[in-house]
């Protein structure tokens, strides 16, 4: 089962802080899920990150750059970092249930995002370390960038315009499936 995966993250070099993160699913059951890092450090944002990233967040006070005050008494997107690890697992428990297959194997989640290094570190430290991720999943992820680089490296943001939600992790997601679907249509570039 393949998962679509964006982040929006804060780094300076040496950390990975994450803002939010976006999973779309392939399957249509339970399409998406969409949160954001209550524990975020957003006083080390970039200029960039403040405005390309932060000025976009829901239930965000631009004013003071931190989440909107009730956010901690009222259930929303805003959630721990320990309780985004929960809702992620328990969403791709939903999607991927761990049928037995033919051969003994199990079904496994297929992670897939666009130019996905830092967006697979900082859903593994989610979980602690990569050695900690949850059974069954893999210890990477499939970058759809590489894919479109095999497929000839087309131009996939004019054959798939970009959101206008760009850097918004759920739109950003959404997108990615999208460009997967665009470049396995595509045959193999042979090198």
């Amino acid at each position: 089962m393949r998962f679509y995966i964006d982040t929006e993250f804060i780094e300076d070099g040496k950390t990975i802080d994450l803002i939010s993160i976006g999973i779309v699913a392939d399957k249509e059951t339970e399409p998406t899920l969409y949160l954001q890092n209550l524990e975020c450090d957003f006083s080390k944002a970039s200029d960039w990150v403040r405005r390309n990233v932060l000025l976009q967040l829901p239930e965000f006070n631009i004013g003071n750059w931190r989440p909107l005050p009730d956010v901690k008494t009222n259930k929303s997107i805003w959630c721990t970092k320990v309780e985004i690890g929960t809702e992620v697992l328990n969403f791709i428990n939903r999607n991927c249930p761990w049928l037995s297959v033919q051969g003994g194997g199990q079904e496994k989640p297929e992670f897939w995002g666009w130019y996905s290094d830092y967006d697979w570190v900082v859903l593994c430290q989610l979980y602690g370390t990569m050695m900690d991720l949850p059974k069954n999943w893999p210890q990477f992820c499939m970058d759809i960038k590489q894919l479109a680089v095999m497929k000839g490296n087309p131009n996939v943001k004019q054959a798939v315009p970009i959101p206008e939600g760009v850097h918004n992790a759920l739109e950003d997601a959404k997108w990615n499936k999208k460009v997967y679907e665009y470049l396995c249509q595509l045959s193999m570039n042979p090198s």
